[in-house]
């Protein structure tokens, strides 16, 4: 019996694709059992009164950067991970994931301020689901990202840290 297979080297890394089949190497494409899977990413990130600008309110904790100005993303998941540090008292802020189009979910003050021990999913009270958004892609090209929103502009807090995972797709 001859074998057919082909083997591809990727950076020390083989893949081996049987006789009779391919390998789809199109950006943004994977196939399983021959079904194309979307591209999925949970990303962690640390939001903390210093990067959100701690004098302004104006900083951004960047998801995902902007890319490409096709690059489209929809917020397929978030969690608050339990833990963190409470922002300090004082500061008057909501926080928000936004593209700076669509807010996909906005935590508020007080729950900054009494940073939860649980991780909590996205649609409970505290990282709740924003009416009509949990299907809507990101604007081309936008990034994705947590910023200060509402509350009383011009009192951010001075303390304080939380951290999200946000699961995205991929999906132009």
């Amino acid at each position: 019996m001859t074998n057919t297979s082909k083997v591809y080297n990727n950076d020390g890394d083989n893949l081996v694709v049987e006789a009779g089949g391919s390998l789809d190497c199109a950006l943004g494409t994977r196939k399983s059992g021959g079904i194309a899977m979307s591209d999925t990413k949970w990303v962690d990130v640390t939001c903390t009164a210093t990067l959100l600008d701690a004098s302004t309110g104006t900083g951004k904790v960047n998801v995902i950067s902007a890319g490409l100005a096709t690059d489209q993303y929809k917020v397929r998941d978030v969690r608050l991970v339990g833990g963190g540090t409470n922002f300090g008292a004082g500061g008057d802020r909501l926080l928000s994931l936004t593209d700076g189009t669509t807010v996909y979910t906005t935590v508020a003050n007080a729950d900054l301020e009494s940073a939860p021990a649980a991780t909590l999913p996205w649609g409970n009270a505290k990282v709740p689901f924003l009416t009509g958004v949990s299907d809507t892609a990101t604007a081309a090209g936008a990034a994705l990202y947590f910023q200060y929103s509402g509350g009383t502009p011009g009192t951010p807090h001075t303390t304080g840290s939380i951290k999200f995972s946000v699961c995205v797709e991929k999906v132009a």
